[in-house]
């Protein structure tokens, strides 16, 4: 009798211990869940730095741009464009630097001739007009190939206007500081390579003196200001 009391013992013993393994297997799972999932996060945390790190050095902007432009000038003077019809194709360079975060330096060169007929005697006359710009731009990346800047800065125009009038002079040169105010985008579809489309506005007055009062000519300032609008294409490096 008491082996098999010791049988049943025994027995009961096993299958509780049985039972107690079956309840504490699940827990131990759900402990190993939480060490791997911990685990994970951990490692995620320490990958992300280094994932933004390497898009930092993807995204990384260019440090110096240069690009030939092609535009068309519309002069905001009604003189003007009695004169000279209404606007025409400007030729220019536009080089910037990046020298903080998405700040720029730019230095703008411009090229604008164009001829038309003196007012009331219709004589044949011609209009140079060069600007010469620099100032400072800020842009920003909505992506990495695509930057919107907007700018301002002095400018100073070289103008030179021939006459073949009798009544003005033949010849005339002046020079005169002014603004300009920039409004682009750049696109960089591969390295080394910018394209770039642009709005700005020159602002510039070159004051004349009468000097012909014989004739009762009257000579009014030129109001040189107007809207330039176009594209270019260059390295970024």
């Amino acid at each position: 009798m008491k082996k098999a009391y010791l049988g049943v013992a025994f027995s009961l013993l096993t299958i509780a211990g049985y039972a107690d393994q079956e309840e504490l297997t699940p827990l131990n799972e759900e402990l190993v869940s939480r060490e791997e999932i911990i685990a994970n996060n951990e490692m995620a945390e320490n990958l992300l730095p280094q994932r933004q790190v390497e898009v930092e050095k993807k995204c990384t902007p260019p440090i110096f741009t240069a690009q030939a432009q092609f535009s068309y000038f519309y002069p905001i003077s009604e003189d003007f464009r009695d004169i000279f019809g209404d606007g025409g194709i400007n030729y220019g360079f536009d080089l910037a630097a990046r020298f903080y975060k998405g700040f720029e330096a730019f230095f703008g060169f411009d090229y604008f001739e164009k001829e038309g007929h003196s007012l009331g005697g219709n004589q044949k006359t011609c209009v140079r007009i060069i600007p010469l710009s620099a100032g400072l731009r800020y842009g920003f990346y909505p992506m990495c190939w695509w930057k919107i800047y907007v700018g301002a800065g002095p400018t100073y125009h070289f103008l030179k206007i021939t006459n073949d009038s009798i009544y003005v002079e033949s010849k005339v040169t002046k020079g005169r500081v002014g603004g300009v105010y920039q409004f682009g985008m750049d696109f960089f579809p591969c390295k080394y390579l910018v394209i770039g489309l642009f709005t700005e506005y020159f602002q510039q007055v070159m004051p004349f003196e009468t000097k012909n009062n014989q004739c009762n000519i009257t000579r009014y300032d030129a109001d040189l200001s107007g809207v330039n609008a176009g594209g270019g294409i260059g390295f970024a490096f």
